[in-house]
C-alpha cells in the first residue's frame, strides 16, 4: 500500500467513525433521561471502541468531534461559555469518550490480543470485561462529575447518573462492538456462520426492548403530566387563596375604619399588629382618604400607614401616590371589590386596594397594600409541598408578548423530555396572569417511575447477556467443529497411512512369499516367522521351528571361531552375506546363499534379524560342471591343456617366488590321427 492509498484509507475510516458515532448517538437520545441525558444503552461507546480496536488511534479525534457535536445539541453551551472554567470541565466529556475507547482497545490488545476469533469462553469474558466495566468506569465517573460541577444535574443525582452512564456505556460496547466488527473486520467476515446470527439476535433484542421502552415511556409521560397538572392546580389555588387572604385583611380594615366617624389610631395600630401576626404575607398598609375641595375636586390624604416590624418593604412614595390616584379616580364609582393595581414601569411592586363608600355612595377612600410579587408567591407556597417544580408567572402585554412577573429574569429553558410543562390562567384582582409550571432537574429523580427505566436497563442488559451467551455457545460449537475437523483430518491421515501400510503389508506379504527362504528372529535369535520357501528348502514347517533357534539347520561344518566371526560382523556392520552349508530335515547337507540383516529401532538398538537365503545346490553343480568342461577332458576325465597351462603358470610363479626349479615330462602318441580318420572318432575315444 503506497502513501496516498494509506492516507485515503485513514481519512475514510475517520469520516466513517464520525458519522456512525454521531448518528448512533442521535438514535439513542430519545431513550435518554434529561438533564444528564444518560441512557441504559449508549451505542457510540461500542462504535468508538470497535473503531479504535480495528483501525487504531487515528480515529480518536473523530470520536472527540462526534461526541462534542452530540453534546452541543443537548446542552446549553451559551450559558457554559460565560464561565470558561465550567466550559473546560464540560469539554472533559468528549475527552472521556476518547479515554474510554483508547483504554478498552489498549487493554484488549494487551491482555486478550486482537485480531482474535473470540472462541473460548475465557477470551470472550475477558474481552467484554476489559472493554466494558473496566475501561468505562473512570470515564463515566469523570463525565458525571463534570455534569455536577457545571450544574447540569444536582449532586443528589450523582449516584443514579453514574450508574446509568456506566451501564449504558457497558451495554453499548457489548451490543454494538460485535455489530461493528462483523461488518468492518475482514478477519471475521470469513466466520459469518457464527457472527451473522449473533448480529440478528442483538438487533432483534434491541428492537423489542426499544419498542417496549418507548411505549412505557409514553405512558409514564401521561402519568407525569397528571402530576404536573395537580401541582399546577395546587399552585393556582394557593395563589388565589393568598390573594383572598390579602383581600380579607383589607376588608377587616374596612370594617374597622367604617364603624365610626372618628378613627382610634391606637386601636388601628393594635389591630394592624394582630393582622401582621395572623397574616404573615401582609407587609404594609395605608389608608388613603378622599375629600372634596372648594372646586369640587377630590383631594387625597394619607390618614394612616403602617408596616410590619423588621419588614423591608418600602412605603409608597409620593410619586407613586399620584400614579395610584390617577389610576383609581376613573374607577371610583364602578369598583366595589378588592383589585390589584400594577404599573408598566414596575415589574416587582404591586398594590391591592379596596374602596370604602359612605352611605350616600360617596367614595370615602381606599385601603391599599403594597406587596412584592416574589414574597407574595413565597408566602402562598409556604405550607405547600412544591418540590422540584419550576414556577413562572407572566402576563401578556398589549403587543401579545410575555412580560415576566416571577421570576423577573427567568432561568434558561429547562429540559422537558416528556413535554409536560403546564400553563394555568390566574385571574385575581382583575388581572389576567398565567402560571407556567415545569419540572426542575430533580423532578424525574423523585417522581419518575423507575420500573419504566428498569424495562430499558433490564432489557438492554438481558440483550447484552444474550449476545455474550450466544457468543460463548457459538464459540464452544466452533471449538467442537474445529476439533472435529482436526480429528477428521487426523483420521483421514491415519486411514491414508493405514491404507499405505496395508498396501505395504500386502507388498511385504507378497514379497515374503518369494522363491527365497525368509526367516525372522528376535534379537536373541528365536525364530518368529518363516515363509513357505523356507519349508520347501529345509523341509521344516513353521510350526516345527517357531520359537527355536536357527541351529536346527546346523551342518556342523563350522567350528566355534567361525560363528564368533559371523556374529562380530553382524553386530558391527548390521549385515552378513555369504555361503553357508546347512542341513535339511532329511539330514542332507546343502549349500545356501544367505543374507542376514539386523533390524534396529529409533534408539539404534537391534530388535530383530531377517535372514534371506536360497538353495544354491544346483548352482554349485552347474559351476562344477562348467569347471570340468573347462579344465578336464570329457572322455577320459583327465586334465586338459587349459588346466595344464593354468597349473604350469601357478607352479612357475611359485618357483620364481621361492627361487626353485621344476621339470615337465611331455608324452605324445604318433599316428593316432590315422586311427580316428579311418575308424571314426568314437573308436578313437574308446
Amino acid at each position: 500500500m503506497n502513501h496516498k492509498t494509506a492516507v485515503n484509507s485513514a481519512l475514510s475510516q475517520t469520516v466513517l467513525t464520525v458519522l456512525l458515532f454521531y448518528f448512533a448517538g442521535q438514535l439513542a437520545l430519545p431513550l435518554s433521561l434529561p438533564p444528564s441525558h444518560a441512557t441504559a444503552i449508549w451505542p457510540p461507546a461500542g462504535i468508538g471502541f470497535a473503531a479504535t480496536l480495528l483501525w487504531g488511534n487515528k480515529v480518536l479525534p473523530a470520536i472527540f468531534l462526534a461526541e462534542l457535536a452530540i453534546h452541543y445539541e443537548v446542552y446549553d453551551f451559551m450559558t457554559l461559555w460565560q464561565s470558561p472554567g465550567q466550559l473546560l470541565i464540560f469539554l472533559s466529556s468528549p475527552v472521556n469518550s476518547v479515554l474510554r475507547a483508547w483504554t478498552g482497545a489498549f487493554l484488549v490488545k494487551k491482555i486478550v490480543g486482537y485480531p482474535n476469533p473470540l472462541i473460548s469462553a475465557k477470551e470472550i469474558m475477558l474481552f467484554f470485561l476489559l472493554s466494558g466495566p473496566v475501561a468505562t468506569l473512570i470515564p463515566a465517573l469523570l463525565s458525571v462529575y463534570a455534569l455536577v460541577e457545571t450544574g447540569v444535574i444536582v449532586e443528589s443525582d450523582f449516584g443514579f447518573g453514574f450508574s446509568t452512564w456506566w451501564l449504558g456505556d457497558c451495554i453499548g460496547i457489548v451490543v454494538f462492538t460485535p455489530l461493528f466488527l462483523t461488518i468492518f473486520d475482514p478477519s471475521l467476515q470469513s466466520r459469518t456462520k457464527r457472527w451473522s446470527p449473533l448480529c440478528a439476535v442483538l438487533i432483534l433484542g434491541l428492537a423489542l426492548v426499544a419498542v417496549s421502552y418507548l411505549l412505557a415511556h409514553q405512558r409514564e409521560g401521561l402519568r407525569l403530566r397528571e402530576i404536573i397538572e395537580s401541582k399546577a392546580e395546587a399552585i393556582q389555588y394557593a395563589l388565589e387563596d393568598n390573594y383572598k387572604a390579602h383581600a380579607n385583611t383589607l376588608s377587616l380594615y374596612h370594617s374597622l375604619i367604617g364603624s365610626s366617624d372618628t378613627i382610634d389610631y391606637r386601636s388601628l395600630q393594635i389591630f394592624s399588629e394582630w393582622v401582621f401576626d395572623t397574616y404573615p404575607g401582609v407587609p404594609y398598609f395605608e389608608w388613603l382618604e378622599a375629600s372634596k375641595t372648594s372646586q369640587d375636586q377630590t383631594a387625597w390624604t394619607i390618614k394612616y400607614s403602617t408596616k410590619k416590624h423588621f419588614d423591608n418593604t418600602n412605603p409608597i412614595s409620593e410619586k407613586r401616590h399620584q400614579e395610584i390616584v390617577l389610576a383609581l379616580e376613573p374607577q371610583a364609582i364602578n369598583v366595589r371589590s378588592s383589585k390589584i393595581l400594577s404599573f408598566e414601569n414596575s415589574s416587582r411592586q404591586f398594590f391591592i386596594y379596596t374602596p370604602f363608600f359612605e352611605a350616600e355612595q360617596t367614595l370615602k377612600g381606599y385601603v391599599i397594600e403594597a406587596f412584592d410579587i416574589d414574597r407574595f408567591i413565597e408566602d402562598a407556597l409556604l405550607r405547600k409541598k412544591i418540590e422540584f417544580i419550576d414556577i413562572r408567572l407572566f402576563k401578556k402585554t398589549s403587543e401579545g408578548e410575555q412580560q415576566w412577573l416571577f421570576p423577573l429574569e427567568p432561568k434558561r429553558t429547562l429540559p422537558d423530555p416528556f413535554a409536560i410543562t403546564t400553563l394555568k390562567p390566574l385571574n385575581i384582582g382583575g388581572q389576567s396572569w398565567f402560571i407556567q409550571v415545569s419540572p426542575e432537574p430533580g423532578f424525574l429523580g423523585n417522581y419518575y417511575s423507575w420500573p419504566v427505566w428498569g424495562i430499558l436497563a433490564g432489557g438492554m442488559l438481558l440483550t447484552s447477556l444474550m449476545g455474550i451467551g450466544f457468543l460463548i455457545i457459538s464459540g464452544q460449537t466452533e471449538l467442537i467443529m474445529v476439533e472435529v475437523e482436526k480429528r477428521t483430518y487426523d483420521l483421514n491421515q491415519s486411514n491414508r497411512k493405514l491404507r499405505l501400510s496395508e498396501e505395504q503389508l500386502r507388498l511385504a506379504a507378497t514379497a515374503f512369499e518369494t522363491q527365497e527362504g525368509i526367516m525372522i528372529t528376535d534379537k536373541k535369535g528365536r525364530i518368529l516367522r518363516v515363509n513357505n520357501a523356507y519349508t520347501e528348502i529345509t523341509g521344516y514347517s513353521s510350526e516345527e521351528v517357531i520359537g527355536k533357534v536357527p541351529s536346527v539347520l546346523s551342518s556342523r561344518h563350522y567350528n566355534r571361531d567361525c560363528f564368533d566371526e559371523f556374529w562380530k560382523q553382524l553386530a558391527s556392520l548390521g549385515q552378513y552375506e555369504g555361503e553357508i552349508w546347512n542341513r535339511r530335515k532329511t539330514g542332507e547337507v546343502y549349500p545356501e546363499w544367505q543374507t542376514i540383516t539386523a533390524v534396529k529401532n529409533e534408539a539404534g538398538e537391534i530388535t530383530h534379524f531377517v535372514s534371506i537365503f536360497s538353495d544354491i545346490t544346483e548352482k554349485k553343480e552347474n559351476e562344477s560342471r562348467i569347471h570340468n568342461l573347462a579344465f578336464y577332458d570329457p572322455l577320459t576325465n583327465l586334465p586338459n591343456r587349459r588346466l595344464l597351462i593354468n597349473r604350469l603358470e601357478k607352479e612357475i610363479a611359485i618357483a620364481e617366488r621361492h627361487g626353485q626349479f621344476g621339470a615337465v615330462i611331455f608324452m605324445d602318441l604318433d599316428h593316432f590321427k590315422f586311427l580316428n580318420d579311418s575308424l571314426g572318432h568314437h573308436v578313437g575315444d574308446e
